[in-house]
């Protein structure tokens, strides 16, 4: 080691640098649709949904094969108790039988606080605006978005939406995974003689972590509060994700799958596939 030239030495030492950052560390990425878990440090990280319709008489008026919706995301730790929120959703909405339909561009940004209210940190509040960059050229971007993820429904509706949030995880580098959330959504529309809608969003997870991959099932859904329904179960939509991710290291890989527990989504979709990969730092 002592004759080899400075530079070799260099690329060597960086090397080494970025193999212990990725494999070092344990994180505590155990979520999908519920809101983001503060930790000790600061994550980043993309999602991909993809709803998968099926073949049914009218399945190709849905959106195509292509559609999709990206979301790139991030917990910055502020302080011991404070933590921004980013999350930036890009949708790609293609219809075979419709073609000028068809629609690529940014759903509403999100951004927002998160404070720890307890001294061991498993219970947190959460509130944000999604601010209005989805653009009112259309449908499409909306409807995709919000099948593949209606659980954030105003991510994808056009207007200045506000989001509140209260959560309690359970969450260890190797142990049961538990947690909770609830709160509400506000749709403030910018056009005019539309009203403002409100949503009541809960969900719940339950796993384990096995320290080097955590398997958990999330249950999520929202309540319609704001629009007359015929009946009182109508206001309610549901689903179920299965889910896994590794969870050892600064990079953890993850798989989900979703289920709709709405009769007529059932009868068009599958469910919804999703990948995602956090970074922890």
């Amino acid at each position: 080691m002592k004759n080899q030239p400075k530079n070799q030495k260099m690329w060597i030492r960086m090397i080494s640098l970025i193999m212990f950052s990725c494999i070092s560390g344990a994180a505590m990425s155990q979520f999908y649709y519920m809101q983001s878990i503060p930790r000790d440090g600061h994550l980043v990280g993309l999602k991909f949904h993809k709803t998968l319709n099926k073949n049914i008489e009218y399945s190709s008026y849905l959106p195509g094969g292509m559609s999709a919706v990206y979301n790139v995301y991030g917990n910055i730790k502020l302080n011991d108790l404070w933590r921004l929120n980013v999350e930036v959703p890009f949708v790609i909405a293609k219809y075979d039988e419709y073609p000028e339909d068809n629609q690529n561009g940014l759903a509403n940004i999100y951004v927002g606080l998160q404070k720890i209210v307890n001294e061991s940190g498993t219970k947190n509040v959460a509130f944000g605006i999604y601010f209005p960059t989805i653009g009112n050229e259309g449908y499409s971007k909306s409807e995709v978005g919000a099948i593949s993820n209606f659980y954030h429904l105003t991510q994808y509706v056009q207007g200045v939406n506000l989001y509140f949030n209260f959560a309690h995880h359970r969450n260890a580098e190797k142990g049961a995974i538990l947690g909770y959330e609830i709160g509400s959504d506000i749709a403030i529309p910018t056009e005019s003689g539309s009203d403002v809608e409100f949503f009541l969003h809960y969900a719940a997870n339950g796993g384990y972590n096995m320290g080097f991959i955590s398997l958990w099932t999330e249950f999520s859904g929202i309540m319609i509060l704001s629009e007359e329904a015929e009946s009182f179960t109508d206001r309610w939509i549901n689903q179920l994700s299965f889910c896994g991710q590794l969870s050892k290291g600064r990079f953890n890989p993850g798989v989900f799958y979703t289920l709709f527990l709405k009769k007529w989504m059932r009868e068009e979709y599958n469910g919804v596939l999703g990948v995602k990969i956090d970074y922890n730092f």
